[in-house]
């Protein structure tokens, strides 16, 4: 039958609603309804078993020729035709990691015969590239990868080989070595290896953006990108563009890292790359308190670059945790908790990568309130045991970091952990101290977010101290940093000491209006006059107190609050009550302490009485 018939064939077939699917829109191609088509292969299986490895043949030729080469080699697996199925894969395997599909790739070679790969040195070289990207144990990649360079030291095979290499260093946090082999990767590569290449220059950039070099940084990662954009190599121009929206997010500029993301998000389309823009995206939001719209973005992130390594999938699932538990949903945050410790248990090399994951997981777990599990994870993460006599400002410097091999990035990350984690464990000095280092650095270097998060700390520190004087003027330092940008939950995530240093900030008028949307995101009280928003509800009103002083408006949130006070419930009852974080209702009982002129609970239900407010 001619195709002008069959096709007649087809969309009647598709009206009557018998048998047919389509598949696209344009009405071309078509499946069986899957009920025909597991009675087909059931019948099939019964009558003719032999002749389905045939099949998948035919199969695998007629998608071959017709340029349809992922259907290609899927039957020629179904049909254990393996050395055709390595052709195709060998042929394929630069087109499916640019776009990405790593984990697919990394399926393909693992269902080969391992005699079979050991004869084509290419698909070691994308097998150790695969597993490297995805996370697994760097040792496997490795073995891959010598295998490699070991059965064809020249050539694409070979330069390939110590691409991967390089990046591997990369990842072990041997930037120095790193360079070397980018170096030695570029000498034996042809001219015409435009993949290969953008990944020696991608991870050039990532070498500099680690030492803390962010301007060779941005040259690098724009050069790649220059490379991989007209060669369709959607993986390194996306991962170039997230790595200089990152740089510019630590330097301050959230407005240019979202524009960077948004870039990268449309030329990823639905390759699952495109999950690290997504969730790019989402800690911008969620910085931005647009809790919906980054809980949006982490999620469908999540989703798409699920397959990949273990970094960017715990960090979106413990920004997403936290979303979750400030929107009332703490079911879903404990089950993402679970999923990042499941990772976790499943590695146990501390490599650079993982011991930034363990870090991430004891600073979610003090923002929980849940020091003994942040204990446990520092502890994993080499930092210094906080539970002996104080260490001092000297020695907090000194155990934070490794010593001169540490990555500048990764040693400025410790050390911002290492100052939350002593503080949370009240050794003052050693947190000040881990705080004035991470500060300097950061400064010298331009990376502006880093020195607002360190003058938080600082500003926390003296708050503890009680040196009032201190504590403004640093939070002033990080205000300055962050106000251009808006910045919310930089400050809100700091919990209680933070909000009530805001409310020092409002009465000296440093920053009045950016401290006013601060403290409406606290719910630490109303808003000054001149910035009240007509469309928030009122706040209630407390009538003057028996000893003369007018106490301030509460707010409804607050009166909230202080009525599970007056019911005896706890900071963490009231958390799950109302669906908000723990460090959110420490900042209203301060906030109520404040307005009641109270110094304890009992204080400020007994003047809430008095006032009727309960």
């Amino acid at each position: 039958a001619s195709p002008g018939v069959m096709q007649a064939v087809l969309e009647r077939l598709e009206q009557d609603n018998l048998f047919v699917v389509p598949l696209d829109d344009e009405r071309c191609w078509y499946r069986y309804h899957h009920l025909f088509y597991d009675l087909l292969r059931q019948r099939l299986t019964a009558s003719e078993p032999d002749l389905i490895p045939v099949l998948h043949q035919r199969a695998c030729d007629w998608f071959a020729t017709a340029g349809h080469m992922h259907e290609a080699v899927e039957h020629a697996l179904l049909a254990a035709n393996f050395e055709r199925a390595a052709d195709l894969i060998a042929y394929m395997a630069e087109s499916v990691m640019k776009s990405s599909e790593v984990a697919t790739l990394r399926r393909w070679i693992d269902a080969l015969p391992a005699e079979i790969v050991r004869t084509r040195p290419l698909l070691n070289v994308y097998h150790g590239g695969a597993l490297l990207l995805l996370g697994e144990p760097l040792a496997d990649a490795e073995a891959c990868l010598r295998a490699a360079f070991a059965a064809h030291p020249g050539g694409g095979a070979g330069g390939g080989a110590v691409t991967f290499q390089a990046m591997l260093a990369t990842f072990q946090g041997q930037s120095q070595a790193s360079d070397r082999l980018a170096q030695r990767a570029l000498a034996l590569l042809p001219e015409q290896s435009p993949f290969f290449r953008s990944c020696v220059s991608l991870v050039t950039g990532m070498n500099h953006l680690f030492a803390g070099e962010d301007a060779a940084a941005e040259v690098a990662l724009h050069e790649t990108i220059a490379s991989s954009d007209p060669a369709g190599d959607v993986m390194n121009a996306v991962l170039s563009r997230c790595y200089l929206a990152e740089l510019n997010t630590l330097r301050g500029r959230l407005r240019t890292a979202q524009m960077l993301y948004e870039q990268a998000l449309v030329q990823s389309r639905e390759e699952p790359i495109g999950g690290l823009a997504l969730m790019g995206l989402g800690r911008l939001y969620y910085d931005w308190n647009d809790l919906e719209r980054a809980g949006a973005l982490l999620t469908t992130g999540l989703e798409k670059i699920a397959a990949w390594s273990d970094l960017p999938v715990a960090q979106g699932a413990l920004l997403l945790a936290r979303v979750k538990h400030l929107m009332g949903d703490g079911e879903a945050a404990g089950q993402l908790e679970h999923r990042v410790d499941v990772a976790l248990a499943g590695h146990e090399e501390l490599t650079p990568v993982h011991r930034s994951l363990r870090l991430y997981r004891m600073r979610y777990a003090l923002w929980r309130g849940d020091l003994p599990t942040a204990d446990l994870h520092a502890t994993v993460a080499g930092l210094a045991d906080p539970l002996g006599a104080s260490p001092g400002r000297g020695r907090a410097v000194r155990d934070a970091v490794d010593g001169d091999e540490t990555p500048a990035m990764e040693a400025t990350f410790v050390l911002l952990s290492q100052a939350h984690h002593w503080l949370a464990h009240g050794h003052y000095d050693a947190a000040a101290g881990a705080a004035e280092m991470l500060g300097r650095q950061a400064l010298a270097c331009g990376r502006l977010r880093l020195a607002a998060k360190a003058e938080i700390v600082r500003a926390r520190v003296a708050f503890a101290l009680r040196d009032e004087r201190t504590a403004i003027a640093a939070l002033g330092r990080a205000l300055a940093i962050a106000a251009p940008e808006n910045s919310i939950r930089l400050f809100v995530d700091e919990g209680e000491e933070i909000a009530e240093l805001l409310t020092l900030c409002l009465r000296r008028k440093i920053h009045t209006e950016y401290v006013a949307q601060l403290l409406d995101a606290f719910g630490a009280g109303p808003l000054p006059a001149a910035t009240v928003d007509r469309d928030r509800p009122l706040h209630r009103g407390i009538p003057a107190a028996e000893d003369g002083l007018i106490v301030e408006a509460l707010s409804d949130r607050e009166v909230e609050v202080l009525r599970l006070m007056a019911d005896g419930r706890s900071n963490g009852e009231i958390a799950n009550r109302l669906g908000i974080a723990t460090s959110t209702v420490k900042s209203h009982v301060h906030a109520i302490f404040h307005k009641l002129n109270a110094t304890r609970r009992t204080q400020a239900v007994a003047r809430a009485r008095t006032l009727q407010l309960v």
